[in-house]
């Protein structure tokens, strides 16, 4: 029974993001600032996504970011409720976030015109030119005033170990000449677990850490202070070990 109700939330959840990209895609045609009309509804959105889990979502590290800078920030990554959180959060912080995200995604109808009214940038992977490409335009999105979120360990871990990180996200961090800010997220795997597609009620909790400055450090230099970051943030609440 907790299965088939988990199940069920999954598919409202599901249609909530459908109606939403729909809602929104079509109010941005008439819309001057389109960023603005993707945003507006993410605090009341979200809301309504934790009471239908029965869930909650604390947030903490606000005093870490700075208004007048941008970030790539930097999660592990347990679930796709990672993403929601992330939005929901960020825009309590006052702040636009968007993502980097594989090419696949952008093709799901009114999902993928959403994600790019948030200024998510698309990711052909096996591609050279078009990681290129990808790589550029996240630089002009965090010039242009927007945090971009990059999970370091390229997929989700099922098991509360942090996976060995890709040195993309690193490389750009470098490029754009923009501070790291390492977040710990607590609790989404319980909500919606890699291994499956129900949700469940779950305690959940978003901790910005201290930025981590770019500045004339070697991509595995910056790899082992995010890592040693993210253990820190975690270790009160997850039994996680390196991989």
């Amino acid at each position: 029974m907790k299965k088939i109700k988990g199940w069920i939330i999954f598919v409202i959840t599901m249609i909530g993001v459908l109606e939403y990209s729909l809602e929104r895609t079509i109010l941005s045609w008439f819309k001057k600032d389109k960023d603005l009309c993707y945003r507006t509804p993410l605090i009341p959105r979200g809301k309504f996504m934790l009471w239908l889990h029965n869930s909650t979502l604390k947030w903490s590290g606000e005093e870490y970011l700075d208004p007048n800078k941008t970030y790539l920030v930097m999660p592990n990554h347990q679930s796709y409720t990672d993403i929601l959180m992330i939005l929901m959060s960020f825009t309590a912080f006052k702040r636009r976030v968007s993502f980097m995200s594989k090419k696949e995604v952008f093709y799901v109808p009114f999902m993928g015109s959403a994600m790019k009214g948030l200024s998510c940038i698309p990711v052909e992977r096996g591609n050279a030119r078009n990681a290129i490409k990808s790589i550029n335009r996240t630089v002009e999105v965090l010039h242009s005033g927007i945090d971009v979120t990059i999970f370091p360990e390229g997929t989700r871990s099922g098991n509360r170990v942090l996976l060995p990180f890709k040195k993309g996200a690193f490389l750009i961090a470098r490029k754009a000449n923009v501070e790291i800010l390492p977040v710990a997220i607590i609790g989404t795997d319980v909500c919606m677990h890699k291994s499956g597609l129900g949700m469940y009620p779950s305690n959940m909790e978003l901790k910005v850490l201290k930025p981590i400055p770019t500045e004339g450090k070697k991509d595995e230099e910056l790899m082992e202070e995010v890592r040693v970051a993210l253990l820190e943030g975690l270790k009160d609440n997850y039994n996680i070990e390196e991989k």
